[in-house]
């Protein structure tokens, strides 16, 4: 019996958590709604942060260097599809496709990079230059001797579950935003035509 009741207790919660999140998003949207033009700054400032970020761990924590290349280039096209300009002219189901595609690069080049068929337990391993090749016998022209060998050991750097998460997160956070101002344009949700506030300013 009380084993029946933690999956119980597991359930409500789990029921209370995805309440929770959608109470969090329709307001969100509701908020994007009535001031569209901040919420495209927001979303901007969202790519720059995010770009600064994806700069700042490839230079402290050895992230691949073609991960880097498509998350930055991800967040100019995200950065540029929030702009005035191109958020009028470009139709609202261009736009999804667009910040749909951007972060996929980067999200499949990450998930190559955690494979379990590449490095376990999520390392990253990446192989450095010996520091002892010029200290090592070499054949005329320059060439490692036969019998010379690397003694450098390549650097194997750790990624926890919240790293991993962190890096994905980082892909998606400024489409996800830029999501929510898409719903909210397009008038989806049913607030989007039955919202107090926007009646309020119409009248």
């Amino acid at each position: 019996m009380l084993k029946l009741l933690s999956y119980i207790l597991g359930l409500i919660t789990a029921i209370a958590l995805i309440l929770c999140i959608a109470c969090g998003l329709f307001y969100v949207c509701s908020w994007i709604e009535d001031r569209p033009a901040k919420s495209r700054k927001i979303g901007q400032r969202i790519a720059q942060i995010c770009g600064l970020c994806t700069l700042a761990i490839a230079i402290t924590d050895r992230m691949p260097n073609l991960f880097v290349l498509t998350s930055l280039a991800s967040f100019c096209i995200l950065h540029l599809s929030l702009d005035e300009q191109w958020h009028k002219r470009l139709p609202t189901s261009v736009r999804l496709i667009v910040q749909t595609v951007a972060p996929v690069l980067p999200h499949i080049i990450l998930l190559h990079s955690f494979h379990p068929a590449r490095n376990t337990n999520g390392n990253i391993i990446q192989d450095i230059p010996d520091p002892a090749y010029h200290s090592k016998p070499k054949l005329p022209g320059g060439r490692l001797d036969w019998d010379a060998y690397n003694t450098a050991q390549p650097i194997i750097r750790t990624y926890g579950a919240g790293e991993q998460l962190s890096c994905f997160a980082l892909c998606w956070l400024p489409t996800i935003w830029s999501y929510l101002i898409a719903i909210a344009d397009s008038a989806a949700l049913p607030f989007a035509n039955d919202n107090p506030t926007k009646s309020k300013r119409n009248n």
